[in-house]
């Protein structure tokens, strides 16, 4: 059977065909918008004081008020969490924590941590705080305030943190939500919760998802604790009086909407959502939904005007688990869809194409590729009728070397073993070549020389040797039709003269 060795790559350079329209779902950043854990894998998003920030397929992307450089993002290793604070930002990439923009009281002075897991820089109108999550716990430097011996509470392994100020922190460990430092504020009130996931915390209430829900306590003088109706939520942000959650019906936001910070527009199967109002006087949102980035509200400083955004929602293709030669010139390929954002719903569809031309439907194919290198795409239909796709090259090599045999007779046609050459002044050859996938061979033929550093091709299939020199080989080449060589070389010490 004949092999072939198959590669996949990404097709940045692929025509608008096979253009990257898709998102990939990430978790909400944790600082502002909390996501059940599992429900998104790779991309962040979160709302600052007056700019935001997101993950996309070429790092971190910020946008917005850049009056202390927090939108210009340093060079990252494979950022993993980004969160927009009040006038700096955090991202969480290969080499840990890295911080950036204003630094008036050590919010971007990272101390040494180990293996964190969760950073957030507080975005309210005064913060110049930051905190993370790594092995030790809860972590947290710059304004501290009134604390000067800042005095985090015993926690529990803790796993997410939230808060809009350093005085109205709270965290989700293993005995549940726990809030500290929060000046009358009611958080510590905690009610009832049977395993909380995720937790967003605004100037003076809280809000979790828990098995029950939303919960939401704390201020409700503008209704940002009274949760409506939800099903299923996911993910959930808190802004100073307000709240957004995103559930089976999309996006839904109550609390204070004196400036329509509650009012959302249409968004195609939200994924993940932040939303802030740190001056009580521009509310702003963002989600990242089939479109990319929606961001709406109060826009003093361009922190709605979303750049140009690259993402490649939560669909790969596998790598080909065989191929066949069937066909000269061509193999038989198998790839399966891998699709993380939608498992396991039977109103997907799923149709592949190959250089444009649909292969059918299916979860996996099987489809005959030609040599060299093709367009494949994967168009992923949902229920909606939104159509999110995936495309790469598949680059389909032949590197089987064709099966090659040389025949050396005497000038009476009796076989000449290669021990045989070493007496023979004159022998004939015959070379035959065979490639079960490439049945025509372009050429096979015979090297010869008396310095073997030097050598003389001839593309004849058969000929006549004579032998004059004490150091002599002979390389037989057979070439086929993809260009792959068959090489013999045969050394002949000659002791005698013609």
């Amino acid at each position: 059977m004949k092999q072939h060795l198959i590669t996949l790559i990404l097709m940045a350079f692929l025509p608008s065909a096979y253009a990257l329209d898709s998102i990939n779902q990430g978790p909400a950043d944790l600082a502002a918008a909390s996501t059940v854990a599992g429900s998104f894998s790779t991309s962040t998003i979160s709302s600052g004081t007056e700019h935001a920030c997101v993950i996309d397929d070429t790092g971190v992307v910020c946008w917005g008020s850049n009056g202390y450089g927090q939108t210009d993002v340093p060079l990252l290793i494979n950022p993993v969490q980004v969160s927009a604070g009040n006038s700096h930002t955090c991202a969480i990439d290969g080499n840990g924590v890295v911080c950036w923009g204003q630094n008036s009281l050590g919010q971007t002075d990272v101390p040494p941590l180990s293996n964190p897991v969760a950073v957030h820089a507080l975005s309210g109108r005064h913060a110049r705080t930051t905190c993370a999550i790594d092995d030790t716990g809860v972590v947290c430097w710059g304004d501290l305030g009134e604390y000067d011996n800042y005095v985090l509470p015993q926690l529990s392994n803790p796993t997410a943190i939230s808060g809009k100020n350093y005085y109205n922190l709270c965290a989700i460990d293993d005995t549940g939500v726990v809030c500290w430092f929060e000046q009358g504020r009611n958080l510590a009130d905690v009610p009832q919760l049977t395993n909380p996931v995720a937790l967003a915390v605004g100037e003076a209430h809280a809000c979790v998802i828990d098995n029950t829900g939303v919960v939401c306590w704390g201020d409700d003088s503008n209704g940002q604790t009274d949760v409506p109706p939800l099903s299923n939520p996911v993910a959930i942000s808190s802004a100073e009086d307000d709240t957004c959650a995103i559930d089976d019906t999309g996006v839904v936001c109550w609390g204070q909407n004196s400036l329509g910070q509650t009012d959302v527009p249409p968004l195609s199967n939200p994924v993940a959502i932040s939303t802030n109002n740190p001056l009580r006087a521009a509310p702003y949102t963002c989600a990242i939904d089939d479109t990319g980035v929606v961001c709406w509200g109060i826009n003093f400083s361009g922190q709605t005007d979303v750049p140009q955004l690259t993402f490649t929602r939560g669909i790969a293709i596998s790598a080909p688990a065989r191929s066949e030669c069937t066909l000269p010139n061509a193999a038989i390929v198998q790839v399966e869809a891998l699709v993380t954002e939608i498992p396991n719903d039977p109103s997907i569809l799923m149709e592949w194409f190959l250089n444009d031309d649909s292969l059918g439907y299916g979860d996996s194919i099987d489809f005959t590729a030609p040599l060299g290198v093709s367009g494949l795409k994967l168009e992923v239909i949902r229920a909606s009728g939104t159509v999110i796709s995936k495309s790469q090259a598949i680059i389909v090599e032949d590197t089987k070397k064709p099966k090659l045999s040389t025949l050396f007779t005497d000038d009476k046609g009796n076989k000449i073993s290669k021990d045989e050459l070493n007496h023979a002044k004159r022998v004939f050859f015959a070379h035959s070549a065979t490639d079960k996938c490439d049945p025509d061979v372009v050429s096979a033929g015979i090297t010869r020389s008396q310095d073997p550093v030097v050598e003389l091709k001839l593309l004849e299939s058969e000929g006549e040797i004579r032998f004059k020199s004490e150091e002599f080989f002979i390389r037989v080449t057979a070439e086929d039709a993809s260009g792959n060589q068959r090489r013999r070389k045969i050394n002949i010490p000659i002791s005698s003269d013609e």
